[in-house]
């Protein structure tokens, strides 16, 4: 019974021991380096077997009965250097000399440096072994070092072999496995929950890390969005004082070439010179209003004046604008107002009226045969609001289906042989779409390679009086 209550006491020692290590690595380890921390836990684990021999089972003077081996069999389940077992093995035996110099105190020394020898053996089995279990290791490192413990007593012959094997191994041996397993199972608890808490830190950290990268990133962003804000502001404020300063001498140029138009009517040279330039001047201030309208888009600063239009005065207005264009070019040009619930819009006149002429515009310039359709119908949307639809339909080039949104861009139209074609800047369907979201619509498209585009402009209805 001596013998049991002092490997009970060992296995309680070392228990306590454990979670007190295990307390203070979480509280005070944690900073240390990897190396450092490996080497102290070797330390530990070797104070761990010396610790047991302070309250061992003596027989006789000398030997001392306990579960000193405890510690290196754990280790075999821990470290995947055999030299590290060895070392702990060697060490444990050294400090059995501290508790003096007789004959079982240098066979205690053989014995552990035989067992960290062996368990070194065992190790590099493992490794050759990848499919072993945390059981199966653990069944082989208790079975393995406790029976090698048991041979290497009674062979070496501190006591006698027929007194050991028959009064003292029969409960050493039992007792060391049972509690020996006892140990590595609830020490594993012990290792999953430090496993789990370093999962848990490094998780902490490269979350911690990703944040403070996040941080920066955003960081970066928003002075990069506040430069091309700031940009994008200077581009618009340039393009507008630029845009009001070349109005103003084009102006000019168009009333004085109106003016000699009206005057030199004798000299026909003059008179086409004089048209020429009135219809280049008309074309750049054309181009003008739109950079200045795009200006004032992208800056937010181009207002509307919502007022009641009678659909019928749309539709006549784009019949006088459009059809002496029609006749010159030999196309057909129909309006028709379709049944309507309402004969009024309440929106902007002006900015509805550049938008229909952009599109009209590119229906006549991009028709070389055939029609032009100009339709006003309304419908009810998917959400339940009214709306009336412009629709301009034509028989023209038409588009690629792979470049209809690309044309809605700034300055892009299909390709470069349309603008070499046909001219144009390429800010026309851009301001139009702008301008359409600005009343509070959309402007949609549908078009075939070779059969005409159809451009359809959706405005909500605002009736008078309601």
């Amino acid at each position: 019974m001596g013998i049991i209550k002092a490997f009970l006491v060992n296995i309680g020692i070392l228990i306590t021991f454990a979670y007190l290590i295990n307390t203070a690595y979480n509280l005070i380890f944690p900073n240390l380096s990897k190396s450092a921390k490996y080497g102290l836990s070797v330390i530990i684990f070797i104070l761990a077997g010396w610790l047991t021999m302070f309250f061992s089972f003596n027989v006789g003077d000398t030997s001392k009965f306990d579960l000193r081996v405890v510690p290196l069999i754990f280790g075999l389940m821990v470290y995947s250097h055999p030299l590290t077992l060895f070392l702990i093995g060697l060490s444990i035996g050294l400090l059995r000399l501290t508790f003096g110099l007789e004959p079982a105190a240098w066979i205690g020394l053989l014995n552990l440096t035989l067992l960290g020898a062996l368990a070194a053996l065992i190790c590099v089995w493992f490794k050759k072994r990848m499919e072993f279990n945390y059981l199966t290791k653990a069944v082989i490192a208790v079975l393995g070092i406790n029976f090698f413990n048991m041979v290497n007593i009674a062979v070496f012959g501190i006591i006698p072999m027929h007194q050991y094997l028959s009064e003292i191994a029969p409960v050493t041996f039992p007792t060391g496995v049972i509690l020996s397993f006892f140990f590595l199972f609830m020490i594993r608890d012990f290792q999953q929950n430090q496993a789990r808490m370093e999962e848990l830190s490094l998780a902490n950290r490269l979350l911690r890390l990703r944040t403070q990268d996040l941080n920066q990133t955003k960081e970066e962003l928003e002075k990069k969005a506040e430069q091309l804000e700031a940009a994008s502001s200077y581009k618009s404020e340039f393009l507008a004082n630029m845009s009001h300063e070349l109005k103003t001498p084009l102006n000019s140029i168009m009333l004085l070439s109106e003016m000699q138009m009206e005057q030199d009517t004798e000299d026909e040279d003059r008179v086409r010179y004089a048209k020429m330039i009135h219809q280049s001047g008309g074309e750049l201030l054309g181009l003008v209003n739109d950079i200045l309208d795009l200006s004032k888009v992208e800056a937010g600063k181009l207002d509307v004046s919502l007022q009641p239009i009678d659909l019928n005065d749309v539709l006549r207005l784009m019949e006088e604008q459009f059809q002496p264009l029609a006749d010159s070019r030999n196309l057909e040009f129909k309006t028709t107002l379709s049944e309507v619930s309402t004969g009024w819009i309440k929106t902007d006149p002006m900015r509805l009226n550049q938008i229909l002429r952009n599109l009209l515009g590119n229906a006549f310039k991009f028709t070389e045969k055939g029609r032009v359709e100009f339709e006003i119908s309304t419908e009810i949307a998917p959400g339940g609001m009214e709306e009336v639809i412009f629709q301009v339909r034509d028989t023209g080039v038409g588009i690629e289906l792979d470049k209809q949104e690309a044309i809605f861009e700034v300055f892009k139209q299909e390709d470069g042989s349309i603008s070499r074609k046909y001219g144009g800047s390429g800010l026309g369907l851009a301001i139009s779409r702008k301008l359409a979201e600005l009343l509070g619509g959309r402007l949609e498209l549908k078009s075939e390679k070779g059969e005409g585009s159809c451009f359809k402009l959706r405005l909500p209805v605002h009736v008078p009086g309601k």
